[in-house]
């Protein structure tokens, strides 16, 4: 918008400067003529001019409109050449703008196994798995110490029944052994 401003003001400049040059130019013709005019001879309500000033006149006249003529294509030409220079200004301008919003959509939006994602979702996403891991990880660490717990208890319920299996088995075997001596010395007393 604002070289669209800005070239305006430099066309209007422009124009003004070429205005006021014309102007001058207009002016000096002007005083030209009005210079043969008023050196001219007078015939009744005619005036005579004479031939070198008027072909001297028109000299000057056909060399301004020449030069005004080369200003003027001088002037189209810059023209065509700014007009060819704003097509591609905003050429550039659609380009940067489509740049910008590649790069936004860039900013606002992440990859994630090869799949283009808003940052939104991406974070929805990513906290919803860490999350599952966490709950996860919890639930794991409370099974882990419940069969610890339970791992514990029964070795200590192990350990209470091999104790109390190694009183038995020595009761037992001290009971055989006094049974086999009471045998032993009934036999021996039978005998």
């Amino acid at each position: 918008m604002k070289f669209y401003f800005f070239l305006l003001i430099l066309i209007i400049t422009h124009t003004s400067i070429l205005a006021q040059d014309s102007i001058a130019t207009h002016e000096k013709l002007n005083n030209k003529f009005n210079e043969v005019i008023e050196s001219s001879n007078r015939y009744q309500e005619y005036r005579v001019i004479e031939i070198d000033k008027i072909n001297k006149l028109k000299k000057e006249v056909t060399t301004t409109v020449e030069d005004q003529d080369i200003e003027i294509n001088n002037l189209n030409k810059r023209i065509e050449d700014q007009v060819i220079q704003i097509q591609e200004l905003n050429d550039q301008m659609e380009a940067s703008k489509i740049d910008i919003a590649a790069l936004e959509k860039g900013q606002d939006s992440m990859e994630l196994l090869g799949i283009q994602l808003e940052k939104s979702m991406y974070n929805i996403i990513l906290w919803s798995i860490i999350g599952i891991l966490t709950l996860l990880l919890i639930s794991f660490i409370y099974k882990f110490k419940n069969s610890n717990t339970l791992t514990s208890t029964a070795q200590e319920q192990l350990a209470q029944i091999e104790e109390e299996y190694e009183n038995y088995r020595r009761n037992a075997l001290e009971k055989e052994q006094r049974l086999n001596r009471q045998l032993l010395d009934a036999k021996k007393a039978n005998k």
